[in-house]
């Protein structure tokens, strides 16, 4: 009970300090220019240069406990950008399967993205 307790912790403290490093970079962007998509980039690829960093020194070497791994991957970076998992998932499933990493790929970015139209889309109408 206690450890997981330690790893509910861990996920939400990362979770609260990358939400916050996103935030920063989304203000960041404002004080610079006044569009902020750019920021959405540059969080994206940071956190995806990280993962891969923290999956090869510290998860497939064996180093960190789980609560670091939980406070680092799933918090941290899950707070800072879901697209790091993403990209992980992806690489992942393309050591073995390429053809399904492509697939997952593909299939993620028109889900996602479609299903942010029709939500957009259902709002408008809704509005009107």
């Amino acid at each position: 009970m206690r450890d997981r307790l330690r790893l509910v912790a861990a996920v939400a403290l990362g979770g609260a300090l990358g939400a916050l490093a996103r935030w920063a970079m989304f203000r960041f962007s404002l004080s610079i220019a006044e569009v902020s998509w750019w920021s959405t980039i540059a969080v994206n690829a940071i956190g995806c240069l990280v993962m891969g960093l923290v999956v090869g020194l510290i998860i497939r070497r064996g180093r960190g406990s789980a609560t670091l791994h939980a406070f680092l991957t799933t918090g941290l970076l899950g707070g800072f950008t879901t697209f790091s998992a993403f990209a992980v998932d992806a690489i992942r499933l393309g050591e073995s399967y390429i053809w399904q990493a492509a697939l997952y790929v593909i299939a993620t970015l028109v889900i996602s993205i479609g299903l942010v139209w029709l939500g957009l889309r259902a709002t408008v109408r809704r509005a009107q």
